[in-house]
């Protein structure tokens, strides 16, 4: 819904303003009453169009060509939740706002990835007098819950999260621990052992549940010692020669050929396998000629 906001006199001089065309500053300040109570607006620009230009012939490529201006000269910065990119007006704090109800999420990260030396263009302007919304206190870059980062974060620790089971009692879990470390810290922590449990999974080892998130929250689990698992190899087998060597002349010859000979293995061409073979044969030629002379002197 769109809200009433205040101009500052301030903004007609400010060095930010004056560097965008007359057009980037109409877009601008028409922005702020379709943004939330924290400054923010999906970033499509077909809607913006709409909203703030509906009966003018302006080409959507114009009007993102407004919006680069105001990124550029940090008027307006971006960033991603859940695939889904937003504008933020980097100068906010200048609306004060009754009641202030936001709607959007807003990061630890923005797209430009550093706040450092981003000015608003009245930072240095004094404070705002009362108008018909400026009752309230000045509103924070919060998320819709009020407390400043405390859903983006959440939905960052959710979305890595494996367990998905009562968001709703996580997320109030997630509230109320007041004494957390930094978001980085958890999702290292739950990174780690992500990595661990994988490890015992891929060497066949037990691999406990995720516990419900509402509980690793409340226990502080991001504390959980890591017990690093070393993944064994598998010993590789030698392959085996399909050759032996003979032990008499070392020629090698296929397992199928050797002639094991006086209870050593032999090649067939060996001239010790030679001379034994002929030996062999001698004996076997004599025995059959006396087998034959037996036969004969019987048979007389």
């Amino acid at each position: 819904m769109a809200r009433i906001r205040t101009i500052k006199p301030e903004f007609w001089t400010s060095e930010q303003v004056v560097e965008c065309s007359m057009n980037a500053r109409l877009l601008f300040i028409g922005l702020w009453n379709f943004c939330d109570d924290n400054g923010v607006h999906p970033y499509a620009t077909k809607t913006i169009k709409m909203e703030i230009f509906p009966g003018d012939e302006i080409k959507l490529s114009t009007v993102e060509n407004w919006i680069g201006e105001l990124i550029k000269y940090k008027l307006l910065r971006t960033y991603h939740i859940e695939d889904k990119r937003y504008l933020q007006v980097t100068g906010w704090h200048h609306q004060k706002i009754d009641k202030p109800n936001p709607k959007h999420p807003i990061p630890i990260v923005f797209d430009d990835d550093s706040t450092n030396g981003q000015r608003a263009f009245d930072d240095q302007s004094p404070a705002e007098g009362k108008g018909r919304e400026s009752k309230g206190k000045d509103v924070l870059y919060a998320s819709p819950d009020g407390e400043p980062n405390a859903l983006s974060d959440f939905e960052i620790f959710w979305k890595e999260y494996p367990n998905h089971t009562s968001k709703k009692a996580a997320c109030a879990e997630w509230r109320k621990h007041k004494s957390k470390p930094p978001i980085e810290t958890i999702m290292s922590a739950l990174n780690k052992q992500k990595r661990a449990k994988e490890q015992l999974r891929q060497t066949g080892q037990f691999v406990s549940e995720w516990p419900d998130p509402q509980r690793w929250i409340k226990n502080d689990r991001w504390d959980d010692e890591i017990i690093a698992t070393e993944t064994k190899q598998p010993t590789p087998q030698a392959r085996s020669s399909p050759y032996v060597k003979c032990e008499s002349c070392g020629a090698e010859v296929l397992k199928d050929d050797f002639i094991i000979d006086g209870g050593k293995k032999r090649c067939p061409k060996c001239p010790v396998s030679q001379e034994r073979a002929r030996e062999q044969l001698s004996k076997i030629i004599n025995g059959i000629g006396k087998t034959i002379e037996s036969a004969a002197e019987v048979r007389q």
